[in-house]
């Protein structure tokens, strides 16, 4: 809570000098039972830019909780509002960009401070979403890991006017195109087929990973309209939530998460049992 400076640097009498910060008030509004609503380390980055930072947490549901959220509109937590007096404080210009100012109190871009749990959204029990590129070099071993919690596969692929674009290009986007209509027309095969895929997505002989079936259906799917109707309606909740990354893991359709490394599957287990 103390600002530090040193008077006569590099001088025999030189000495440090403190005085007391000026108070900083932080509002935090979370959900105590979000699995992943973790707020130490942006309430801790803040404290060592604003040394004399006082923070106050509210909890959803209440009252006070729910008067900010219905005033502001908001539709994400953790929340931080920050008192408009920061203003004042040396450190305010290197995080503006990173703030947007409503009423009388700063919001943390939600994009840097992250997102563990949307509101309004409807919960639905023991539901798990992921969001991924089978291009992504972890992929195969995440599918692996997950298999036994029967996610629902979202690919991360944006529309582009009649057709789609993906960082893998044309290469990527038939392979999504694919993987849905094996989905439609063979559907107790699709998350071996994506698994498969996943672990050598370069290799054109996509059917050497769905031996056994006509793959004549998948293929004219893939090449018509019909599977670009499935894969928009694949990545329906790639837009509504606004992902654009992965792996993204959401869970009871509520809250969100993401990894860097593939997760053991007993640290997906823990989380799933908060």
């Amino acid at each position: 809570g103390m600002i530090s400076s040193c008077v006569n640097p590099g001088k025999p009498n030189a000495v440090c000098q403190y005085k007391e910060a000026p108070k900083v008030g932080l509002t935090v509004i979370n959900k105590p039972d979000c699995r992943t609503c973790d707020t130490n380390s942006v309430v801790n980055s803040l404290k060592k830019e604003f040394p004399g930072l006082v923070v106050s947490n509210l909890n959803f549901p209440g009252e006070n909780a729910e008067k900010i959220i219905s005033e502001f509109e908001l539709k994400y937590l953790p929340v931080y509002l920050l008192d408009k007096k920061i203003e004042k404080e040396q450190t305010f210009e290197k995080l503006k960009q990173n703030l947007e100012l409503k009423g009388e109190h700063y919001f943390f871009n939600p994009q840097v401070a992250g997102i563990g749990y949307f509101l309004h959204r409807q919960k639905i029990a023991d539901r798990i979403d992921v969001f991924l590129s089978l291009f992504n070099k972890n992929s195969g071993e995440l599918l692996d890991t997950l298999k036994e919690f029967t996610p629902e596969v979202h690919f991360l692929t944006i529309e582009d006017g009649d057709s789609f674009a993906s960082p893998g290009g044309k290469m990527e986007v038939e392979e999504y195109l694919r993987a849905v209509c094996v989905q439609k027309y063979y559907p107790g095969f699709f998350y071996n087929y994506i698994s498969c895929r996943a672990k050598n997505p370069d290799t054109s002989w996509w059917n050497d990973c769905l031996l056994n079936v006509d793959v004549t259906a998948v293929k004219t799917c893939a090449q018509s309209q019909e599977g670009k109707n499935l894969l928009k309606e694949n990545i329906t909740l790639n837009r509504e939530l606004e992902i654009a990354n992965g792996p993204t893991y959401l869970l009871d359709n509520e809250e969100i998460f993401g990894s860097v490394k593939v997760p053991k599957k007993e640290e997906f287990r823990k989380i799933l049992k908060r």
